[in-house]
């Protein structure tokens, strides 16, 4: 059970590790303006979802902290700029050495705060008797980051959006490896 709690406690700090953004001042509300206006003057020029998907870079990282539990977190960035993030952790509840119940009890008093509704923000934890898996996700284009600033761990000023290049710098720091 200590190793649940220990394992926990380090995947609620890196859950939603970020960077503060680019070095311009704008903030993100003029970045949203930005991408409308861009939007309208490329329509015409008729650009796909498809194509806008494959403008994107992906980053995977991975970390197995040795007690029970691997994380991947997931980032989609345009430039610097993450637009989506996923994090994935597995809890090897034998490792941990914690019953499905026990694991249960632990994540739905420390997790309170990542259940809220928002759209493009998602918390999903499933249990069985093995292991527990959670997903958290969220896509910055639906979801500012004003609004879920309570529900992440932040490092540095994300008024400017989150920079990719300093969580990945961030990540490899905490032990993580880049997956792809």
């Amino acid at each position: 059970m200590k190793n649940l709690f220990k394992s926990l406690a380090v995947v609620l700090v890196i859950i939603f590790l970020s960077a503060c953004g680019n070095t311009d001042s704008k903030s993100s509300d003029d970045h949203k303006n930005e991408s409308s206006t861009e939007t309208t003057s490329t329509t015409t020029e008729e650009v796909t979802n498809e194509e806008k998907a494959a403008e994107l870079t992906k980053k995977v990282f991975v970390q197995d902290d040795g007690m029970g539990t691997t994380s991947e977190l997931t980032y989609w960035a345009e430039g610097d700029k993450v637009v989506k993030q996923e994090t994935h952790n597995i809890m090897d509840l034998k490792k941990l050495g914690s019953t499905k119940e026990e694991a249960k009890q632990a994540m739905e008093a420390a997790n309170q705060k990542y259940k809220k509704k928002l759209d493009g923000y998602k918390y999903d934890v499933k249990y069985t008797a093995k292991q527990v898996d959670e997903i958290i996700s969220v896509d910055y284009n639906k979801v500012g980051i004003n609004k879920i600033k309570d529900i992440m761990n932040s490092d540095g000023n994300t008024d400017r959006g989150i920079s990719m290049n300093k969580s990945e710098e961030m990540l490899k720091e905490a032990g993580y490896k880049l997956k792809n």
